[in-house]
């Protein structure tokens, strides 16, 4: 017969109680690190959209005035000269592609890592 005394039964309580403290202590731990985690990729995902969003407005807008510069189409208005279209096609995309390399290179350190060391496409 295994009959436990009531010293033993209450050495077993102990052990279960320090048992479970632990264990909350350890989940407590563990909660407290993926909170702070979730927060930090949160804010890192929140941050990398919408500099990726601010990036693809600027190659919008870099692509719409490349596109400009030899139009299938020229709309000239009354007494406008074509070195003057010419000229404010140019400077659309000069200022394009200016916006884009600031925003480029301004808000390079928050990018991914996979992104910001890829190869350049061909």
């Amino acid at each position: 017969k295994n009959v436990a005394t009531k010293e033993d039964i209450g050495e077993l309580t102990r052990i279960v109680e320090e048992a479970k403290s632990e264990y909350s202590r350890d989940l407590e731990r563990i909660k407290v690190s993926l909170a702070g985690r979730l927060h930090v990729s949160q804010a890192r995902y929140l941050k990398e959209y919408e500099i990726l969003s601010e990036v693809t407005e600027r190659l919008v807008e870099l692509r719409d005035a490349a596109s400009g510069l030899r139009p299938i189409m020229d709309i000239a208005f009354p007494g406008q000269a074509k070195e003057d279209r010419d000229k404010l096609r140019y400077e659309r995309f000069f200022k394009a592609a200016r916006e884009l390399y600031e925003v480029r290179e301004n808000r390079r350190p928050f990018y991914p890592v996979s992104t910001h060391n890829a190869p350049p496409r061909p």
